[in-house]
């Protein structure tokens, strides 16, 4: 049986402390570059931001690697709360909020929402009160764990908090182009251009660092040498 893990992240920066000393290299999916880091027997892709941008990362890594489980690992914003920034979770269940399909994880308790766009305060209230029982909301999450549902493979997410339901967040989504890319130069010039999202966009970095950091040192315990045995994987992954 396999021994490979695939991992499909949004984002470098929600990585980089997990990542910085393992391999890195570029796979081409669809005419994207993404960046790819290795460590033994762990693949993670940074496939980019959104459901289409996680499905290119999550089926290229089924046809090139064959993984006996899929990981969805990465920032995600929290709609309890109580909940604090940094904190960790490693839900049970991942719904798609457009589709209301649920999928079963291995592993963990809880409720993570996946949206298609990025949510910010209203957006989350929305969440909650469609989804009561939800700790947090990302937006890769469902479509990873559709993917390894449909492929027979286990499904495994951890992620951080890094943004608190409160959050003001700011205008994020109209920077990332059609291939889930953030288009980082014209963000921050949209942003230099309005001293009021200066704060805001300081304390969403300072909080996705922290919870970068908090991320790694989850995860990076569960790819050790003995990972694949010591993972407490249930017997499959289930959507219903």
């Amino acid at each position: 049986m396999s021994e490979q893990i695939g991992i499909v992240a949004a984002m470098v920066t929600e990585v980089t402390p997990l990542v910085a000393q393992w391999r890195r290299s570029q796979w081409d999916l669809g005419g994207v570059k993404v960046p790819v880091f290795e460590s033994g027997k762990v693949t993670l892709v940074c496939g980019g931001i959104g459901p289409q941008a996680g499905m290119r990362a999550a089926e290229a890594l089924v046809e090139r690697i064959r993984p006996a489980l899929l990981m969805s690992v990465g920032l995600a914003g929290a709609l309890r709360e109580d909940a604090r920034v940094g904190e960790v979770l490693r839900p049970a269940e991942v719904v798609n909020s457009a589709t209301g399909a649920r999928f079963s994880l291995s592993g963990g308790a809880g409720v993570l929402i996946s949206s298609a766009t990025i949510a910010g305060v209203e957006e989350k209230a929305d969440l909650r009160r469609r989804f009561p029982d939800a700790l947090a909301v990302d937006m890769e999450g469902a479509i990873v764990a559709e993917t390894a549902a449909f492929h027979g493979i286990r499904c495994m997410m951890v992620k951080a908090v890094s943004d608190k339901a409160d959050f003001p967040m700011p205008p994020l989504g109209r920077f990332v182009d059609p291939q889930g890319q953030l288009r980082n130069a014209a963000l921050i010039g949209h942003a230099i251009l309005r001293p009021a999202l200066w704060g805001v966009m300081l304390r969403l970095a300072r909080n996705s660092g922290l919870a970068a950091r908090q991320l790694a040192d989850a995860v990076a315990p569960m790819l050790s040498a003995n990972a694949f045995k010591n993972l407490k994987l249930t017997t499959e992954s289930r959507v219903y």
